[in-house]
C-alpha cells in the first residue's frame, strides 16, 4: 500500500504510531510501532473504538509485543 502523499521532496509521508504510548512507558522499537496514514493515526489515539483498532493492530502485525 502506498502513503496518502507526497512530501515536496517526493519522499511519501506516514506517520508512527507507538502502540504503547511512550507516556505510558512504552518503548521507542520496531516492536511497539507501526506506520500510519494521519488520519489512521489520529484515529488509534481518538476514536471512540481506538481499544478494537489497537487489538486489531496486534492481530496483524506480527512483531508486536504487548
Amino acid at each position: 500500500m502506498s502513503a496518502p502523499f507526497s512530501k515536496e521532496d517526493g519522499v511519501p509521508y506516514l506517520e508512527v504510531h507507538h502502540v504503547v504510548h511512550l507516556a505510558n512507558d512504552g518503548s521507542d522499537t520496531t516492536a511497539n510501532t507501526v506506520a500510519a496514514c494521519p488520519n489512521c493515526h489520529r484515529a488509534l489515539h481518538l476514536a471512540s473504538n481506538k481499544d478494537s483498532l489497537i487489538d486489531s493492530l496486534y492481530a496483524k502485525v506480527g512483531r508486536l509485543k504487548r
